[in-house]
């Protein structure tokens, strides 16, 4: 009942979102509330589309964003969702289906198997590789900065280094959650190496992985944990073949079958059970070096073009960045895309850039002087979320 969506600014505007991930479907829904007719375009099929496992660490405000969305009536995540008030998290593929049921309510048309290529300025229209065409006032890409149409319509991604790079290194692992009372009985955990000197060292000892942080969360159907190993204990192990490969982390250069062996140790030190999920077992990523777009938005023939999620901005996973900035950006698309609705195009392009500078900044020890302190008031206008300064 809140002015802002009663009024119905967006009745006359078709908004077109590329990308069904859950920062995708957060934008469709906050444009749907407005009264926009949107259509959300996923390149992958349908089976594939919410099938990722990984599991999302959620900020408070996420929290309270998705229990209004449902997230305690609908199963996934069901009424124990938010229960341990220290490790709130979901599942990527069950935080997807909250959303997609969410936004099939509210008339959200979703086409899969269906991958935009490029805007047609003239006509409008969104052109995607299999020649179809979507008519649309705004665009948002949700699909990845290096997408075929993020460069199209001219966004720029730069790589801002956190460390050099292979310096910072993640390892994820997936065991399989049998339930029985021994797995029930498990704790959740997140450790990091300078605030428990005695355990990393004791891990280092007994499974000869040296570690500077690991995380451990309870899943239904499987116990996630994420772990950073150093590069060095990776070299010694066998993971990595080479250091010096041009892609570290790619392709042949890393013994996955060594690298699931170092995960179950690290996994049974814990008492976890071994056995690795047969898809999505373990990973291994690079996180010493993230990706974002110069600018976040863009007038393209009349079209308002966003971007949002990891499209605009990668996150540092350790902190869950990932979510709360990637559902703060979605709202910002939507309040830019408001604007551009009441004839203030480049009003809408100024505030967005406005709006990604501070979100630039949000982190774990700099919410406080880049959000709004009472989460209860967070609301479409950016001005009730983010600190913006005179």
């Amino acid at each position: 009942q809140l002015p802002e969506y009663t009024a119905a600014p967006l009745s006359r505007t078709r908004a077109v979102i590329c990308g069904s991930g859950p920062c995708g479907l957060r934008t469709a829904l906050e444009l749907a509330l407005l009264g926009g007719h949107v259509t959300v375009l996923e390149k992958r099929p349908a089976d594939d589309a919410a099938g990722r496992i990984n599991r999302l660490h959620l900020w408070e405000w996420c929290k309270q964003d998705l229990i209004a969305w449902g997230a305690k009536v609908f199963d996934p995540p069901g009424g124990t969702f938010g229960g341990d008030n220290d490790f709130c998290h979901i599942g990527i593929g069950e935080l997807q289906l909250l959303l997609l049921k969410n936004a099939l309510l509210l008339g959200v048309h979703l086409r899969f198997e269906v991958e935009a290529r490029e805007l047609d300025e003239e006509k409008r229209e969104v052109v995607c590789r299999d020649g179809t065409r979507f008519r649309c006032d705004a665009l948002v890409i949700v699909s990845g900065a290096s997408s075929p149409l993020s460069r199209s319509l001219g966004f720029r991604s730069i790589l801002c280094g956190l460390r050099g790079k292979g310096s910072a290194i993640g390892v994820v692992a997936n065991f399989k959650n049998n339930r029985d009372p021994r797995e029930i009985a498990l704790r959740q955990f997140s450790w990091a190496r300078q605030f428990n000197l005695p355990l990393f060292a004791d891990v280092e000892k007994k499974t000869k992985v040296n570690l500077e942080n690991v995380v451990y969360y309870k899943a239904q159907a499987h116990h996630y944990m994420v772990m950073t190993p150093t590069r060095r204990s990776l070299l010694d192990l066998g993971v990595i073949r080479d250091e010096k490969a041009t892609q570290m982390l790619r392709g042949s250069n890393v013994d996955f079958s060594r690298l699931s062996t170092m995960v179950q140790r690290v996994g049974g030190f814990f008492g976890l059970p071994t056995e690795l999920c047969e898809s999505q077992g373990c990973m291994i990523f690079d996180f010493s070096g993230v990706q974002r777009l110069e600018t976040p938005a863009t007038l393209v023939g009349g079209v308002l073009a966003c971007a949002a999620g990891d499209a605009l901005l990668e996150p540092f996973w350790p902190e869950g960045l990932g979510i709360v900035r990637g559902f703060m950006s979605a709202l910002d698309a939507a309040a830019a895309i408001v604007l551009a609705a009441q004839g203030s195009k480049e009003a809408a392009v100024t505030q967005m850039s406005l709006c990604y500078n501070v979100l630039k900044s949000v982190a774990a020890q700099t919410a406080g002087q880049c959000l709004q302190k009472d989460i209860r008031q967070y609301r479409l206008q950016p001005a009730t979320r983010y600190i913006l300064g005179a």
